[in-house]
């Protein structure tokens, strides 16, 4: 056992698991079945046993895409784009920087940067109030045609 940069190495760690082709052809299933039948998939890389040279070598493998996005509820969650379009790798933090989960994601848009249909009600609702409070002071804003 050995200690590099803070990361404990053991002899079954350095031998590798095997398990990133596999993911791999997952991803791959994955892209065929969102694109045929639009059907997502998440795979929950905390379950599959994965050393941290194979975590390298698959997020290597991935690529970085575009898109990037984060959001801070109840700890950081951190949400890339790889390389290949409608492949999100997810990685959640807990309040402490602790990582809690890191998933793939196969789909269009991961499901954690949707709006909720409730909130989208919510939106609706108070969009209108606001509008009818601004038709009610006609000072917030001056339309330049009025003139």
């Amino acid at each position: 056992m050995s200690l590099e940069n803070g990361i404990i190495f053991t002899t079954a760690q350095s031998a590798g698991t095997g398990n990133v082709i596999p993911i791999l052809h997952e991803i791959r299933h994955a892209l065929a079945r969102l694109w045929e039948q639009q059907e997502e998939t998440v795979i929950d890389l905390r379950r599959i046993p994965l050393n941290a040279d194979e975590e390298i070598r698959l997020s290597t493998f991935l690529g970085t895409g575009e898109v990037q996005a984060t959001i801070n509820a109840a700890g950081l969650t951190e949400i890339q784009e790889t390389s290949y379009s409608g492949v999100w790798i997810e990685t959640h933090h807990n309040s402490d920087g602790e990582i809690l989960g890191k998933y793939i994601s196969v789909s269009i848009v991961p499901a954690m940067l949707r709006a909720q249909p409730e909130e989208i009600q919510s939106s609706g609702t108070r969009i209108n109030d606001d509008l009818q409070r601004l038709a009610d002071s006609r000072e917030a804003i001056s339309d330049p045609t009025d003139s």
